[in-house]
């Protein structure tokens, strides 16, 4: 079992060193717990070094340097321990051993060890001196015994206080139930209280915790809780009661299993009792609907910061009313009602000239966003205009550290790329990722040309849908050489009313692909791939075998897949991943064909099949490869259960989703 001790040192290696970010990390904070729960030292002090090879902050570092000096201080003295329990195992009159044994366990903390094996020594040794030596010690061990410090009542305010930071609100509640001199203690002390971090309704529940309010509310300085509807909707109300004044984080997300439960009215009036402090603010929760955000940029007019995850939202019609712009450098808004018109939100943009991260995502976006934009914002760094779902580099945008020019680039619905001039002329070397979606309508040519009048030398990831624009598409392939960098390029196109897909000019497109050096995953949903070009495409990096540097290969529902391209992605060595999907003439010599040669990548770990021929003899095949560790086989044909019972014995992870029966 692992002691409190070790707990508490492994629960502080967990918040320096960020063990949820790594799994390795998790893994070797595990076994350093079980190492200090047997008394393992050395165990817990190597894996500490393996640690420190991946710690990326000199804090977390020093942090666990000190650790393991304290660890290795615990190693000596059980060396210590047990040399002296030895000697006195072969000399039972070894006054020395017992000397040295009861001070070790007086170090240690086990007062009562040290009078017993103190006084075990007393019965041995029938020397006076000796005697008297043992009975003084035993005396001052069992004053030591005796004697209790209590380092809360006794340890300075600021001591106290930097103790007490590093504790949870469960922590610190279980503090304030040791003893009354305690509770004053913690009540008195503002880092207990400076963040309030809360998951579930533990905190906001208890009765205690609310009449405590009065007390510890002026001291609290930010709110992050997950809970249900009720009670976030009661923390907004005691902020009309009692004194938020040092708030200036909120964030609340909640769930809500009754559909009709609203806590609107709650916020429009809890909002202006901690207005004047609040710089950021964040509700997450589909269940809060009409939120008007004009009316919360009004009254807190501190903010920087504003993220709505709303059901639905008033928009920004009446920000106009402002009688000043805004401190806001990060909008955003994610709401599963359609936004009607962007339009609506220009009064944001026309006043908030700091603003350096956009994010508007919804069902559905009416109107052209970057004409609304204009010229307003011009510090922008993210902008991401688009639709549910969102993917790639754009989920985790709140994570990326925001540069001086604009690096992120999402639109969805644009009809032209001509507003995008001025700012792709200062930004077009700082760009890192896009994803555009361009009007379904047609448009002229030149609408498009600014996105090919620049060389993206930093564009790591583009994603393209062509959103059946034929101007757009004809454009495209002067777009894919203005990219020369990218790493990750995903194209699909939108699927609409069994309309199929739009007939691009497949030579020019992937040609244009073939010229990216440095691509790595190349993913195609929807696309024509009928005729020669694409099969160039990975002929091509097949011949570079390992010099390639396509690692994941995605081909899902594209017109035109067949055995000819099945086999010839089979054949490039390079790939650790792929995944085929999608109705094509495959025949049975085709699945044998790229069985034989997938099963002879030397990389690849990860193979994705689905709604093509896969027969018995292609699984026998296929399990002889040394390098595939998962196996995922969608609606194939033609796989009898003597074929599936092959695949699931000699593939580590193997599974079969929605498949047809065996034949």
């Amino acid at each position: 079992m692992v002691t409190d001790q070790s707990n508490f040192e492994n629960g502080t290696l967990h918040q320096d060193l960020d063990a949820a970010a790594d799994p390795l990390i998790e893994r070797q904070l595990t076994i350093i717990a079980k190492a200090l729960a047997d008394e393992q030292y050395d165990q817990a002090i190597s894996s500490a070094s393996r640690l420190l090879i991946r710690c990326s902050s000199s804090i977390a570092a020093r942090a666990l340097e000190l650790r393991a000096s304290a660890w290795e201080r615990k190693a000596s003295l059980k060396n210590e321990l047990e040399d002296a329990l030895l000697l006195i195992e072969y000399d039972s009159n070894n006054v020395d051993a017992y000397l040295r044994a009861g001070k070790i366990h007086s170090i240690r903390g086990n007062q009562q060890k040290a009078i017993d094996i103190l006084s075990q020594g007393l019965q041995i040794c029938a020397l006076d001196d000796h005697q008297a030596l043992l009975t003084q010690h035993i005396a001052i061990v069992k004053a030591k015994a005796q004697r209790r410090i209590d380092f809360i009542a006794q340890a300075p305010y600021d001591v106290l206080c930097k103790i007490l930071s590093y504790l949870d609100v469960d922590a610190v509640n279980t503090c304030m139930d040791t003893c009354r001199t305690w509770r004053s203690k913690v009540l008195e002390c503002p880092e207990s209280w400076r963040v309030m971090v809360t998951l579930g309704t533990n905190f906001w529940r208890s009765t205690r915790a609310v009449n405590l309010l009065p007390t510890i509310s002026k001291h609290i300085e930010t709110i992050d809780t997950y809970a249900d509807p009720q009670k976030v909707a009661q923390l907004f109300d005691n902020f009309a009661k009692y004194d938020f004044s040092r708030l200036h984080t909120l964030i609340a997300y909640y769930t809500a299993h009754n559909g009709d439960f609203d806590i609107s009215h709650s916020v429009n009036s809890g909002l202006p009792f901690v207005a004047q402090t609040l710089t950021e603010l964040k509700l997450d929760s589909s269940a809060i609907a009409g939120i008007s955000m004009g009316r919360i940029l009004s009254i807190c007019q501190k903010l920087t910061s504003i993220f709505l995850g709303v059901g639905s939202i008033t928009e920004c019609s009446d920000v106009v009313s402002l009688s000043h712009d805004t401190l806001l450098t990060a909008v955003k808004i994610w709401t599963l009602v359609p936004i009607a018109t962007i339009s609506n939100f220009k009064p944001l943009f026309q006043h908030s000239p700091r603003l350096r991260n956009l994010e508007i995502h919804s069902k559905e976006i009416g109107g052209d966003f970057l004409s609304v934009l204009e010229h307003h914002c011009p510090e922008l760094a993210v902008i991401s205009v688009q639709t549910f779902p969102i993917i790639g580099p754009f989920m985790n945008i709140a994570r990326t550290k925001w540069g001086e020019r604009l690096h992120h680039l999402s639109l969805y619905n644009i009809r032209s790329a001509e507003p995008l001039l001025p700012r792709l002329v200062s930004c077009h070397d700082a760009l890192q990722a896009m994803k555009l979606m361009p009007a379904r309508d047609e448009g002229n040519q030149r609408n498009w040309r600014p996105l090919s009048s620049f060389i993206f030398t930093g564009m790591t990831y583009l994603h393209i849908n062509t959103s059946y624009n034929r101007a757009f598409c004809e454009h495209l392939p002067e777009i894919l050489r203005a990219c020369p960098s990218v790493e990750t390029l995903e194209m699909e196109n939108t699927r609409q009313d069994g309309d199929g897909v739009v007939a691009l000019d497949a030579d020019r497109i992937f040609n244009a692909i073939a010229e990216m050096s440095n691509l790595s995953c190349l993913k195609l949903t929807y696309l024509g791939i009928r005729g020669s070009a694409f099969k160039r495409l990975l002929d091509q990096h097949a011949m570079r075998g390992d010099g390639s540097m396509l690692r994941k290969l995605i081909i899902y529902w594209c017109d035109g897949l067949d055995g000819d391209i099945l086999e010839a992605a089979g054949n490039v060595r390079s790939l650790e991943r792929l995944e085929i999907r999608g109705p094509g003439r495959v025949y049975d010599n085709n699945a044998l064909s790229f069985a034989t040669s997938v099963s002879k990548l030397p990389r690849l770990s990860s193979l994705h099949i689905g709604e093509v021929v896969f027969t018995d003899e292609a699984a026998q095949v296929l399990a002889t490869s040394k390098s595939l560790e998962l196996l995922v086989l969608f609606d194939v044909h033609g796989l009898t259960q003597n074929g599936w019972k092959v695949l699931h014995d000699n593939i580590p992870a193997f599974s079969m989703i929605d498949y047809y029966q065996f034949t």
